[in-house]
């Protein structure tokens, strides 16, 4: 497992961000793989959304997805809306959140499945492999959900 997180230049995390009902306060980086993040949710005018796919054989090898709500895949689309950020493959929604206030966003809707990840929730629960999370409170730690898959 990589010791060292790098986070993408300009990247800042909201004080909160709600992960499909789990509240993640003062922390970095919502969900780690092996040292990868799938996703990641910054603060901006709009929410600023990173979405990489990752090479599961490979640790530490991501192909991004969307950097900084541009998408880099054809068949990805970021939509933006006044204090939303949508993003989809063709019809289906992969990540949508929303900016409540300057330091808290909500994110409603999460399915990474589309991407080969088992990571899917929406406002009422978060299922991360084979563990369903709901209503949690992860309160300053850099990492709210780390899985190691090597």
């Amino acid at each position: 497992m990589k010791n060292e997180v790098t986070l993408p230049h300009g990247y800042k995390p909201f004080g909160l961000l709600k992960v499909c009902s789990n509240n993640h306060k003062n922390g970095r980086v919502p969900i780690s793989i092996s040292g990868d993040q799938p996703f990641l949710v910054g603060k901006g005018k709009k929410p600023r959304v990173w979405i990489n796919q990752l090479a599961l054989d490979e640790i530490g090898k991501t192909k991004p997805l969307v950097r900084d709500n541009l998408t880099l895949h054809p068949q990805i689309n970021v939509d933006e809306l006044e204090s939303e950020v949508i993003v989809k493959v063709g019809n289906e929604v992969l990540l949508h959140v929303v900016k409540i206030s300057d330091d808290e966003a909500h994110i409603i809707k999460l399915d990474l499945r589309m991407i080969g990840i088992q990571i899917y929730g929406d406002e009422s629960k978060l299922h991360v492999v084979n563990q369903t999370l709901s209503n949690n409170e992860f309160v300053n730690v850099d990492c709210m959900i780390g899985v190691n898959m090597g």
